[in-house]
C-alpha cells in the first residue's frame, strides 16, 4: 500500500539543493537515501530561516528528533541537477509537528517528503512539549 502525501496549506519556505557525485547510486542516479539528508539540510535552513535550530526550539535544551517519514518517489534526479526543495508545515500538536517537503527540477516532482518532528529535551532524552517561541513563530508565518 503506498502511503499518499497531501500538500500542504502553503509551501512557507523554499532552498535549493545542487545533486553531488556522492549522491548518485549504482544506477546512475539520486540514491533513495540522499532523500532523507536533502530534507534534514532543507529543514536545518529553514529552522535558521525562523531563527531555531534542531537543537534549540527556544527553551535551553529542546530540540528536534525525526519520529517518521514516508517519501514518495516521482521521477529520478542526477548528478549536477539543481533541485528546489519547498517546505510546509503540517500537522500542529503538543509535541510534534509534520513537516511536508517538495523535492522538484524544472517544476517536476521529484519527491514528496513527510517527517514527523518531536520536541525533545536532549539532556533529558525525553519528549516535551513544542516551546511557545516555535509556535509563535509557526504562526506567524502561516497567517
Amino acid at each position: 500500500m503506498r502511503i499518499t502525501i497531501p500538500a500542504p496549506d502553503a509551501y512557507l519556505f523554499t532552498t535549493t539543493y545542487r545533486v553531488v557525485i556522492n549522491d548518485i547510486n549504482y544506477g546512475g542516479h539520486l540514491g533513495n537515501d540522499k532523500y532523507l539528508t536533502i530534507a534534514q539540510e532543507a529543514r536545518i535552513r529553514f529552522y535558521e530561516w525562523l531563527g531555531f535550530s534542531e537543537k534549540n526550539l527556544g527553551e535551553e535544551h529542546i530540540g528536534t528528533i525525526m519520529a517518521n517519514s514516508v517519501v514518495n518517489y516521482k521521477a529520478e534526479a542526477f548528478h549536477g541537477d539543481q533541485l528546489t526543495i519547498q517546505i510546509g508545515v503540517a500537522v500542529v500538536g503538543r509535541s510534534s509537528f509534520d513537516l511536508i517537503y517538495r523535492i522538484s527540477r524544472d517544476e517536476q516532482t521529484i519527491a514528496n517528503i513527510l517527517t514527523t518532528i518531536v520536541a525533545f529535551h536532549l539532556k533529558e532524552k525525553n519528549v516535551k512539549s513544542i516551546p511557545q517561541k516555535f509556535l509563535q513563530k509557526l504562526q506567524t508565518i502561516t497567517s
